[in-house]
């Protein structure tokens, strides 16, 4: 909170410039830390060539499941693929470039004028502002905004404008990636210590589903290192006392041991976590957590999968 309480005596022109200087030195460390320049399924928009396709009709296909630290603009963000019998995928256009950090700005604009209580009060205003940044009203989907044109041949033609992370901005079309990217870079600025993961999450009997989420470590106000497991884009419902919905909130873990054992453990598929779904209601001035009998389990699978399956067959 060091550096929010140090944002609310600034000026927008000194906020301007801090962050600034900020976004070059993540920049610089993010740079350091990630080899790679892609978060997702590291495919072209045209077909190649992948593996052999697995009896179940799915193929393993190489990703980058985590990204460490603030996403500087050039990282590509891949979140689906298509899939041809004979094993060839690619993205289809399911992707795009960060390309702004305009909205990083506007939050630091914005959260300098709230009076925020502690870091969860915090994270439920990096939820507000992302929401209302990205929109919730939706004309189109995502996959329909950014559809290529296909030749006859069954490969595409280059997109006539690139794919951009501004492209979401007031769509109300963007998701679970686009939520935790913004929130990781939000979050950096402001000290945290953050990865953006691309996993599966599993919630009470449902399917597991594709889904990203972010890791978040900070040191509080008694100096104790505290580590989360955030999910900005599948949140949770907050009541007031007659049991009105009044707001959302971010889903919160509380990781233990969170340690290079953890990490290892959890991107390599010897661990997932695991705790109760639950929702907030206000009682007066207080806040209290009401679990219910559902759990979520996020984990990052090494089986195959894929998020779009197409039965083009490729020559």
């Amino acid at each position: 909170m060091n550096i929010y309480d140090m944002l609310k005596s600034m000026s927008d022109e000194e906020i301007e410039k801090y962050v600034s200087y900020e976004i070059l030195n993540l920049e610089r460390k993010s740079r350091n830390n990630n080899s790679c320049n892609t978060i997702g399924y590291k495919l072209d928009y045209n077909f190649s060539k992948v593996n052999i396709l697995h009896k179940d009709g799915r193929v393993p296909i190489e990703e980058n499941c985590c990204y460490m630290g603030y996403i500087p603009k050039g990282v590509n963000v891949v979140f689906g693929c298509t899939v041809a019998e004979n094993g060839m995928a690619a993205n289809s256009g399911m992707y795009y470039t960060i390309d702004t950090d305009s909205y990083i700005y506007d939050f630091c604009k914005y959260i300098k004028n709230i009076d925020v209580i502690n870091e969860r009060d915090l994270f439920e205003y990096v939820l507000l502002f992302i929401r209302d940044y990205f929109g919730t009203i939706s004309n189109n989907n995502r996959i329909e905004m950014f559809r290529l044109i296909s030749k006859l041949d069954g490969t595409y033609y280059k997109p006539v404008s690139e794919h951009k992370f501004s492209d979401f901005k007031g769509k109300g079309n963007a998701m679970c990636t686009e939520y935790a990217v913004a929130a990781n870079n939000i979050l950096s600025i402001l000290g945290f210590d953050s990865y953006v993961v691309f996993g599966q999450e599993k919630s009470g009997e449902r399917v597991p589903e594709d889904h990203a989420f972010n890791l978040v470590s900070y040191t509080d106000s008694n100096y104790k290192r505290v580590d989360l497991l955030i999910d900005f884009a599948d949140y949770i419902d907050v009541f007031d006392e007659r049991h009105k919905k009044i707001g959302d909130s971010p889903y919160v873990i509380y990781l233990n041991d969170f340690d290079l054992e953890f990490i290892n453990d959890f991107f390599s598929d010897n661990l997932s976590i695991k705790e109760n779904d639950y929702f907030l209601m206000t009682m007066g001035n207080q806040l209290f957590t009401v679990y219910i009998d559902k759990d979520r389990q996020y984990y990052v699978s090494s089986k195959p999968s894929v998020k779009t399956v197409s039965k083009i067959k490729q020559k």
